[in-house]
């Protein structure tokens, strides 16, 4: 019987060690890349930003949408909020507009952490999670690109250094043609 479940475990082991060397080979990046199905409109919400002003998601067709789901308890949250930044700078003046959406319950606590970490993007706070079920988050981070038309075009899980030049590049990419929009 033992010798049956070592049969079972080693091939698994080698299994998982090898997925792991991909993942350190790959230079620590542990985001999965997710292709949505094209066209699917992306779920429209209303929450509030760390003023009070109520924000919806569609107040911002016309522009690639960045909208990004985390909380300050999270270490890869944080970690990634720094290249979000940077990303969110670089993209200034054109048609991209960064939406960092918190599910902290506490929205003290994540207005508190944004402004102690100079971030300057518009962070959204979703004490109810309403917008990540919309979205059927798993968990914290989790990213989406949503076209000039409304559409979902990619959902990224985990954190990534947004503001390396392949994620910069592809995110131009994505971007419309620039033109003058409120927002």
């Amino acid at each position: 019987m033992a010798s049956s479940r070592a049969k079972f475990v080693l091939p698994l082991v080698v299994i998982l060690g090898l997925i792991l060397g991909y993942m350190v080979q790959q230079g620590g990046h542990y985001a999965e890349v997710v292709l949505l199905e094209k066209g699917k409109p992306a779920p429209d919400f209303a929450l509030k930003d760390m003023k009070g002003r109520k924000t919806r998601l569609s107040d911002f067709r016309g522009k690639l949408v960045f909208l990004n789901f985390w909380a300050t308890w999270c270490p890869p949250c944080r970690d990634e909020m720094p290249s979000m930044e940077r990303l969110h700078q670089l993209m200034k003046g054109r048609p991209f507009k960064m939406l960092a959406v918190s599910l902290d319950t506490d929205a003290e606590t994540a207005n508190r952490y944004i402004q102690e970490n100079g971030f300057t993007f518009t962070t959204l706070v979703d004490q109810q999670q309403k917008a990540a079920s919309l979205y059927n988050t798993t968990g914290v981070p989790e990213t989406f690109l949503i076209g000039s038309d409304g559409t979902l075009l990619l959902k990224v899980i985990g954190p990534d250094d947004w503001s390396h030049p392949e994620n910069v590049a592809a995110i131009e990419e994505l971007l419309p043609p620039s033109s003058p929009q409120k927002g």
